[in-house]
Formats: C-alpha cells, sequence, structure tokens
C-alpha cells in the first residue's frame, strides 16, 4: 500500500536524520581512530578548559588561605569549590569517551566511543554549561576581587603619595616660607627705605618751611648798607693795650662800644664781627668747644623787623638753625609737629614764642658749643631800651657759654650796664682813622698831589683841619671829603677848597640844614615831595617789600583819574625787561641823587644784571643816608618847612599811596 507524501516524508526525514546521525557516528569514530590521544577535538578542547580552571581555583584557594576571610572571599571559595567539582565530573565524563591506548580493534573501539559521545553528548553539554555559568561566576567575583583589590592599592598608594605630597608639601612649605621670608625682608626692607625716604622728605619740608617763615626780606639789608670800614682804620681795637681782645679770649657777660651818633659804630661793629683776629680770639675762648658767632644790625630807617625785638630774634633764630638744621624740632616744638603731622603753616611769629625759642637754642647748644653775639645799634631799637639790655645780660648771666659784643650811642638809659661792664667809647680812638681815610682818599688824589707839590704846608693844613673839626664823627668826614672831591673835579684851588671846608657846619644838624640849603630852587618841590613819600612808606611799610625805585617812579607818576578810568593792560613778563622802562628807572636813580643832595641814597643797578631788571622787587631800597637824616628830616620845623615848598598837598599823600597801587593791581591781573 503507497505512503502517504506527509508519512513518506516523515520516513525520509528519520531515515535522514538516522544517515546523519550514523555518519556523525561514524565521523567521531573516524576521528577518534586518527587522534593521538585517543579523543576526540572538542574533548580535548573541553578537558584543556577543565584543567585550566582547575588550577586557576587551586591557586585562588591558595590566595584566599593565605589572606583574612571575608564575605566576599567566602563566596569566591563556594564559586571555586563548584568550578573544581564540575571540571572534576566533566573530566571522568570525558575520560569514559577515550579510546584505550594499546587497545586491539581500535577502530571498533573507535567506533563504540563515538556512539558514545554521540549519545553522551547532551550530558556533556549540560555539564559544559554549568561550568560555563560557574567560569563567569567565577570571572565576575574575581573580576570584583581585583577591583577590590586593585582598590586597596589604589588606597594605599594614594595615602603613601598622601605622605609622600606631605612630606613635599612641608619641604615646600618650608622652602615657600623660606622665600616668602627673603621676599618679605626684601620688601620689608625696601618698604623700610622707602618709608625712611618720605620721612626724610617730610622731615626736610618741615624744617625748610619753618625756616623760611623765620627769614624776612631785610634780614641782611642793614649789613649790605653799612659803609666798609676803609684800610688801616680800626686795627688798633686788636692792640694789646686795649681790652677788647682780652674779653675775646677769656671774657665774660657783655662788652660795650659806645660813640655818638655817626661815629662809625656800625662800621667798627661790622669790622670786628668779621675780622680774622675777632675769630682766633674767640677760639681760644671756645677751646675744645665748637664757636658760633651771630650778628645782628638794628637800623631805625629800616623797616618793622630791622629795629624791632621780633626781627632781631627771628634774625638770630635762623643764622642759629641754618648751621644746626636738627636742632629746628627742638626749639620749635609746636610749629614743627604741627607741619610735620597736619601740613599747618607756622601762624605769625608772636614774641613770647621767639623769646622761648631761643631760650631753647641756646640750650641745644650748651654742651659742645660756645656762642658769641655782636649786636649794633641797640639805640636804633624802637622798643624799651632797659628791657633789650636787660634780655641779654639775663642770657649770659644764666648761660656761661654765650655773650655779648654790643654798640649803642652814649644815652643814659645804657648807663647801668655799660658801666658795669668792660667798654670803649669810640670818640676817644678814632681820630688817627679818619686822618688815615682823609689821607687815603683826599690826600692821594692826583689833583691834590699837584696842589700839594706848589704849596705843600697849605695841603698839610687843610687834611689837619679836616680832622679836628671831624671831632671823630666820620659820616661828617665823608660828606666833607665828598664836597671837596667835587671841587678838585671843578678844578678848585687850594684856597677854594678851604673855602669850601669852612661854609660846612661841625654838628650834623647844622650841615644838613646846610646839604638842604643847597638844593636848587627848581627841585625844592620835587625834593620835598620825595622826602615825605619816603617818611610815609615807612609809616606802614608792606611786609617783606621795600621802597624802592619801581616803587617811587610809580607814587610820583600816579594819577587818580588815569587810575580808576582808562584801562590799563597788564605788563608780560618781556615788557618787564624792556630797556626803556629800565633807563626810566635809571634816569630817577641819577634825579634822586641830584635832587635830595645825598640825603637819600640807592645802589646803582646796571643793565646787565638781568635779574633786577626783570624783576622790581629785586631793586635795592631807597635808603637815609644816615640814621641821623631821618631824625633831622622828621622834626617838626624841619618837616614844616619843606611842606611850605608842595604845591598839591594830595601829591605824595595817601591817595598817591592808593593810586599807585591800583595801577600796579591793573598791570600785573592777568
Amino acid at each position: 500500500m503507497p505512503l502517504d507524501p506527509f508519512t513518506a516524508l516523515s520516513v525520509a526525514a528519520e531515515v535522514v536524520q538516522f544517515v546523519d546521525f550514523s555518519i556523525t557516528i561514524v565521523s567521531k569514530g573516524h576521528k577518534l581512530a586518527m587522534s593521538r590521544t585517543s579523543q576526540l577535538q572538542e574533548h580535548e578542547h573541553m578537558e584543556a578548559a577543565a584543567k585550566r580552571l582547575r588550577d586557576a581555583t587551586r591557586r585562588i584557594d591558595l590566595l584566599l588561605t593565605a589572606s583574612p576571610e571575608s564575605d566576599a572571599d567566602r563566596a569566591l571559595k563556594t564559586i571555586c569549590n563548584g568550578c573544581k567539582d564540575v571540571s572534576n565530573e566533566l573530566s571522568n565524563e570525558l575520560s569514559k569517551l577515550k579510546v584505550p591506548a594499546g587497545c586491539n580493534y581500535r577502530y571498533w573501539k573507535s567506533f563504540r566511543q563515538g556512539l558514545k559521545s554521540v549519545w553522551g553528548k547532551s550530558k556533556l553539554e549540560a555539564v559544559n554549561e554549568r561550568l560555563a555559568e560557574l567560569r563567569q561566576d567565577l570571572t565576575i567575583h574575581v573580576s570584583d576581587r581585583r577591583f577590590s583589590l586593585l582598590e586597596q592599592h589604589v588606597k594605599q598608594t594614594m595615602k603613601e603619595m598622601l605622605g609622600v605630597a606631605q612630606t613635599v608639601g612641608g619641604y615646600a612649605h618650608h622652602f615657600n616660607t623660606s622665600i616668602n621670608s627673603y621676599l618679605f625682608t626684601q620688601s620689608a626692607l625696601e618698604d623700610k627705605s622707602q618709608i625712611q625716604r618720605l620721612r626724610d622728605e617730610k622731615w626736610q619740608a618741615t624744617s625748610s618751611t619753618i625756616m623760611r617763615n623765620l627769614r624776612f626780606a631785610s634780614i641782611h639789608a642793614r649789613l649790605d648798607a653799612i659803609t666798609t670800614a676803609h684800610k688801616k682804620t680800626f686795627e688798633w681795637i686788636f692792640e694789646e693795650y686795649n681790652d677788647y681782645t682780652r674779653w675775646l679770649q677769656s671774657g665774660t657777660g657783655m662788652y660795650w662800644i659806645q660813640g655818638k651818633a655817626a661815629f662809625g659804630k656800625s662800621t667798627l661793629m661790622h669790622f670786628i664781627a668779621t675780622h680774622e683776629k675777632t675769630m682766633r680770639n674767640l677760639r681760644i675762648w671756645s677751646g675744645s668747644s665748637s664757636l658760633v658767632v651771630l650778628r645782628f644790625y638794628f637800623w631805625n630807617s629800616g623797616d618793622h623787623e630791622q629795629r624791632s625785638l621780633t626781627g632781631l630774634l627771628r634774625s638770630l633764630l635762623f643764622e642759629i638753625l641754618a648751621g644746626h638744621g636738627s636742632a629746628i624740632h627742638y626749639v620749635f616744638p609746636s610749629e614743627w609737629s604741627e607741619f610735620y603731622q597736619y601740613n599747618i603753616e607756622p601762624q605769625p611769629w608772636r614774641l613770647p614764642n621767639l623769646q622761648k625759642a631761643l631760650t631753647a637754642a641756646i640750650r641745644y647748644l650748651s654742651s659742645d658749643f660756645k656762642i658769641c653775639f655782636f649786636i649794633d645799634g641797640l639805640d636804633e631799637y624802637e622798643g624799651d631800651h632797659v628791657e633789650l639790655t636787660s634780655l641779654f645780660k639775663k642770657l649770659a648771666d644764666d648761660h656761661d657759654h654765650i655773650k655779648f659784643c654790643v654798640s649803642s650811642r652814649p644815652w643814659t638809659q645804657f648807663d647801668e650796664f655799660a658801666s658795669n661792664a668792660p667798654h670803649l667809647m669810640l670818640q676817644d680812638l678814632t681820630k688817627d682813622d679818619i686822618e688815615a681815610y682823609v689821607v687815603d682818599n683826599l690826600g692821594k688824589n692826583q689833583k691834590m698831589l699837584q696842589l700839594s707839590d706848589e704849596d705843600p704846608d697849605s695841603v698839610h693844613e687843610l687834611i689837619n683841619e679836616i680832622v679836628e673839626r671831624a671831632s671823630g664823627v666820620f659820616l661828617w668826614v665823608e660828606i666833607v671829603v665828598k664836597s671837596l672831591m667835587n671841587g678838585l673835579r671843578n678844578s678848585d684851588d687850594i684856597s677854594r677848597l678851604q673855602r669850601r671846608l669852612q661854609a660846612v657846619p661841625k654838628d650834623l644838624e647844622n650841615l644838613y640844614e646846610h646839604m638842604l640849603k643847597g638844593i636848587e630852587d627848581f627841585y625844592k618841590e620835587d625834593a620835598s615831595i620825595v622826602f615825605e613819600i619816603f617818611r610815609m612808606a615807612r609809616i606802614d611799610p608792606i611786609p617783606e617789600r621795600s621802597f624802592n625805585i619801581p616803587a617811587l617812579y610809580r607814587v610820583l607818576e600816579a594819577d587818580f583819574r588815569t587810575a580808576t578810568s582808562k584801562k590799563i593792560e597788564p605788563r608780560s613778563e618781556e615788557e618787564y625787561a624792556q630797556i626803556k622802562r629800565f633807563k626810566a628807572y635809571q634816569g630817577l636813580e641819577i634825579w634822586l641823587r641830584n635832587c635830595c643832595k645825598g640825603l637819600l641814597e640807592v645802589d646803582v643797578v646796571l643793565e646787565d644784571d638781568l635779574e633786577v631788571v626783570r624783576n622790581e622787587l629785586r631793586f635795592p631800597p631807597i635808603r637815609y643816608m644816615h640814621r641821623t637824616v631821618k631824625d633831622y628830616l622828621e622834626e617838626i620845623p624841619v618837616r614844616q618847612h619843606l611842606s611850605s615848598f608842595i604845591k598839591d598837598p594830595t601829591v605824595g599823600s595817601n591817595l598817591s599811596f592808593l593810586v599807585s597801587d591800583i595801577i600796579e593791581l591793573k598791570e600785573m591781573s592777568p
């Protein structure tokens, strides 16, 4: 009976399956027969894998036994045991499938073993799968173990590295500390140097400020105006018979030089205060101590500071501190502190503060210095003369390292002090000096020498008469000699010169009256105006400013209408230097000398003195020929006489000064 297709197909599939199974058996039997190990190749691989697994688990066992057991280690050990069991089981099953070595009927055995391998394949695969699962678990646990160990190793390494880092950090910190310490030290040194430099600058600025405020514009004006002693004059003061030298070498307290007006006291004081013989004798007194010599010349014809105690103290303190700058903060502690800390400028000087400062300066120099003061013209001081003299005496009595040499007229206010101190009367000692002056200035004139050749006795008699009539008054001699020199320039013979001499009054007041009468009628009003302007300029002088030729020029040219209505353009710096304007000033200088007959004096300014040309404040001040001239011109009868020549009373008045100031402000304003 024929088979249906599905049955035939089923039978065919079974046949194919059997044939495939048979082929597999035959193939495996053939492979077994041909194998050198009597084992199939895949079985060899399984056997090798099982062996490697057993070796690995054995090594893991050894590692686990050597280290403390943890939960992870116990799990890993369980897996290893499972691996060992399965690998042993796999090895046992595989050994059953081997063809025994050396047996007969090898092909039959091989076929049989092949049949077994086919029939036991599923069992082997199941064991192999279990083995694979265990191997995977083992791999995971080993990896975990490795990561755990790696983590521990990393932690240990990090710990060691941290220790190394800390050690290195310690070294680095120490190194950085050393560097920072060095840099800090260097920076500190630089900062200290910078701070010290700033302190020095502030110190210098403070010192300069105080010194600038101490100084005043006319501080040396009187000295510049004093006539320089003629050569060969006053040398007698250093002779051994004179007690001046002894006082310089060993004296104390005060030495007093007295002389009548115009006897040359200031010239003598200037002479001895700067003479090398004075310095040499004073160094004997100072011994091992340093010598300090201070000078001040009162001047009644000067500004306020030149005739006041304030001016005296400011001048003396300025001279002391100019040579001993380190004493400034000690002498002026309040003023120093206010400027050094707060930049507060010193206030106008008050007399008590200056007196206290001078005492402090003297005390500061007490240990290593000897100080000698030369103070000229105590009679020209505008305050109480007894108080001034008492101040000097007290300072000298309180401090044995200082002493005073002073000069004055022989007034009764000074008698008590002068009589108890070593002193000299100048009028008793200047006759030879006057004779030397007359001989050198008049007797050696070329025209006078010609007259001496013609009539030597008359010339000798003329010189002797000048000396006798002078009565020790140097100023009188200077005026007379100037008059006789003018006569020689006019070719006067000896008789005309004698008449000139006889016309000069012996006393100074009559001499000044004689000089006023000698002013030409044409100039009498101009001279009277100038005398009045100069007198008023000294009543209320502008601080730190002298009355000079430019100032006189503006007052003389002052016009009220011009000052108030006309627009005056400011003068530029170049215009100040214009020769045209300067020549106007020069012309006024010449006019002043001729108009006033020498009673007012002013130093000549040359065109090449550019500093003076460009700056009007640098023009030298106008001054009286002598203090006695001021005294004479300020006498009421003399003033009344002079004012009678002035037609316009507003000229030379306060109005003229106001107009002058307005014009000056307009010229200075930008």
